[in-house]
């Protein structure tokens, strides 16, 4: 969902959970994927066997028999409370949201706005500054290795 793009500003912390939280809900819920039920090597290759019927991860555990009364419910009440093609435009939406405050708060660090705060971002390493060392009331710079 988010690629490989780093994401290093604690601002982007909650959209990002709230984000991944609702991609979540619909994966399970709403994504159709096969189920596989063997995998076995023949010779250099790995043969793997699918399911014939093709059912969201949602669907395979109600039909496990593993879950409680409540929880089937739950389960049942997520499903007809929300609206797959809604619940997508709106991680889509999210999304997009995630990106812009990203550029805003790179274009905030390269440029000095206060929208990225004081200093360097907490999550990105950066070189430490060149300390500085007065004798004589002249400022000399010391090279830091």
């Amino acid at each position: 969902l988010l690629g490989y793009d780093r994401l290093g500003y604690e601002e982007l912390l909650g959209p990002v959970n709230e984000l991944l939280s609702l991609w979540s809900l619909w994966k399970n819920l709403y994504h159709v994927s096969m189920e596989q039920v063997s995998k076995t090597r023949e010779g250099s290759r790995q043969v793997r066997r699918h399911a014939k019927r093709s059912r969201t991860p949602a669907q395979r555990l109600e039909s496990s028999g593993q879950l409680t009364e409540e929880q089937r419910e739950r389960i049942a009440a997520w499903r007809e409370s929300s609206n797959p093609f809604a619940m997508k435009a709106e991680i889509e939406r999210r999304l997009a949201e995630v990106w812009q405050l990203r550029e805003r708060l790179e274009a905030a660090e390269a440029g000095g706005s206060d929208l990225a705060g004081e200093g360097p971002p907490p999550l990105r390493s950066v070189s430490p500054s060149p300390a500085r060392k007065t004798t004589n009331n002249q400022d000399v710079m010391v090279s830091a290795m």
